[in-house]
């Protein structure tokens, strides 16, 4: 089942892909939302297939691999007929989004010049994109409310920031960023907090490397441990603490650490970093200036309550919160 953060993000996405956003309730786009859900909530059963191939023989569906087969296979489907539709209507001299760009090198093929830019490859790029670039930001959000509607008092010293550097006249904007610099460090603690791709994705030399002491061969598949880095008590000292104010200097400019690795590190850290961190700053920072968020009336929330969901991304289980609007006294 979709939520509006899921669609709200996943338009981001389509804009830049397609050059338009679908409304929420298009047949189409719920189809491949739901998808996307539903192969990222199997893919902890999924993947140990992908470490013992021999498993996928075992009879019937226990691993949930044929029901991931036909939602990626959905999925492809909706993909390549909007492909299709911008070959149709392709135009070289007005180039709209990023299908348009790819489609614009695929052309060169015909004119003899050598080139990687496919069809296939453009489906599995916009895959990836939707993927890696809707679950897991929606994730990082659906996290951020969490922690918003349980620590009312780090949501108003972010309301607070919002209200004296942006007012609410206009929604938060990227010039915005180093201004609002409490909202950012509250941002990076729901990343380390939340920890949501915990062991990243699969990494692997392209040479035989030796590291203290230990060979991993050419090839070989790594699956980094980010969490022993995010919660290490020598790196953070109390680990286990929501406190955004340990990104926050004494001269009140933001701390970046070495350690601060949610999107990994180095040459092959996560591609959408910018992007992502570029949406969640504009939804959280809009989500508080425009909403109180609470937990649902003579209720309470706990971490306990809602931590747990492993499967793509390590996400909550479901949770109600009241987000009542600041200007106009409605509760959504």
């Amino acid at each position: 089942m979709m939520t509006p953060i899921q669609t709200g993000v996943g338009n981001v996405i389509s804009h830049l892909v397609f050059g338009g956003h679908f409304n929420h309730n298009d047949p189409r786009f719920k189809i491949m939302m739901d998808a996307f859900e539903s192969f990222l909530h199997h893919a902890s059963t999924g993947s140990l297939v992908s470490f013992m191939p021999l498993l996928r023989f075992v009879p019937g569906d226990f691993f949930g691999i044929k029901n991931i087969t036909k939602k990626i296979q959905l999925v492809k489907d909706f993909v390549n007929e909007l492909i299709e539709e911008h070959v149709q209507k392709f135009d070289e001299g007005n180039i709209e989004d990023f299908i348009d760009a790819f489609i614009s090198e695929m052309n060169k093929q015909n004119n003899g010049e050598n080139t990687i830019f496919t069809k296939e490859y453009l489906t599995a790029i916009i895959m990836d994109l939707f993927i890696a670039g809707t679950e897991t930001t929606s994730t990082t959000v659906t996290w951020a409310s969490f922690y918003l509607a349980t620590r009312p008092d780090i949501q108003s010293r972010i309301f607070q920031e919002i209200k004296e550097n942006v007012g609410s006249e206009r929604l938060p904007s990227m010039q915005d960023k180093q201004s609002l610099v409490y909202t950012e460090a509250f941002i990076m603690e729901v990343l380390r907090m939340s920890n949501i791709v915990i062991f990243s994705v699969p990494h692997a030399p392209v040479t035989d490397v030796w590291i203290r002491g230990f060979h991993i061969p050419k090839g070989m598949q790594i699956f980094p441990d980010i969490s022993s880095v995010l919660s290490d008590p020598a790196v953070w000292g109390d680990p286990e603490n929501f406190r955004p104010e340990r990104f926050v200097s004494e001269e009140g400019t933001l701390l970046k650490p070495d350690e601060f690795i949610p999107f990994f590190t180095g040459r092959r850290n996560c591609l959408g970093e910018s992007l992502a961190r570029m949406e969640l700053f504009l939804f959280i920072s809009a989500l508080v200036q425009r909403f109180e968020l609470m937990p649902p009336e003579g209720e309470t929330l706990d971490i306990k309550d809602v931590d747990g969901i492993f499967g793509g991304t390590h996400a909550p289980k479901p949770f109600y919160i009241r987000a009542i609007s600041r200007h106009a006294n409605e509760m959504i």
